[in-house]
């Protein structure tokens, strides 16, 4: 088997366990716990193999330069939270505190970086090894980034999204369009998310990114009235790619 067959093989094997655990868990456990449970099967199942390859600071387990990491992670937060808490205090909107915080937890961790160490931990890591081919550029951006992190993001872990449109404890299928655009739009951030992996060495600052953006989408943005849903957002997008974007590319660039 070559090397490329061989890291596919891989992948699918790994993708195909985690979706038939996923899937007898939506369809035996109560809806409640249920993602819960399935999200820490995927952090379980990522880590898992890779320690079993020994590669834990090739496929990201173990930081790069956790200061740059961090420091950049904690601007990205700031960067995405700002805005849509603004927006909430203008609007003088009641926060229950609690339940945000049960919110920002299953982001962060059981979101952001549950998804990030399979997908850009493992699967992205594991077919770079292979897929070498390079890209210099990113919307504009100068960076250079593989082949296999296009993979990963546009051909993997996008289309994947679709599973949402499953009930597998009934069998219903329903596909909208709204579920198309979210496919689109992983698809794009997946390869987004791979690029920040790519840069920094490890899945510190891809986790945060999408772990916030899901928090402020989901959870914070939903309590601000219809017409203004997405100016938050939009402002934090502006801000993160027309300021700090290259800034935070040739940071990790020079310590390189």
């Amino acid at each position: 088997m070559g090397q490329k067959s061989k890291a596919v093989f891989e992948v699918l094997l790994f993708l195909i366990t985690l979706i038939l655990v996923m899937a007898i868990i939506d369809i035996i456990i109560d809806p409640i716990y249920a993602c819960w449970l399935k999200k820490a099967f995927m952090i379980l199942l990522s880590v898992s193999v890779i320690v079993a390859k020994r590669k834990h600071k090739e496929y990201g387990l173990i930081p790069y330069n956790i200061r740059l990491s961090i420091k950049w992670g904690f601007v990205i937060l700031i960067i995405f939270v700002a805005p849509a808490a603004v927006v909430l205090a203008i609007l003088n909107k009641t926060v229950e505190y609690p339940d945000l915080l049960v919110d920002f937890i299953w982001f962060m961790i059981f979101v952001g970086f549950a998804e990030e160490i399979a997908f850009r931990g493992y699967i992205q890591s594991r077919l770079n090894e292979c897929f070498t081919k390079t890209y210099n550029s990113f919307i504009g951006f100068k960076v250079r980034w593989h082949e296999g992190t296009l993979i990963t993001g546009a051909l993997i872990f996008g289309p994947i999204h679709l599973l949402n449109a499953i009930n597998f404890r009934t069998g219903e299928i329903s596909i909208s369009l709204a579920l198309v655009f979210i496919v689109i739009g992983a698809s794009f951030f997946g390869v987004l998310f791979g690029i920040l992996r790519e840069i920094s060495g490890d899945v510190i600052l891809c986790s945060i990114l999408h772990g916030i953006i899901d928090f402020v989408a989901i959870s914070l943005c939903t309590k601000i009235c219809e017409p203004l849903y997405w100016v938050p957002l939009a402002v934090s997008f502006f801000i993160f790619f027309g300021l700090i974007f290259e800034r935070l590319l040739g940071d990790f660039h020079t310590d390189r």
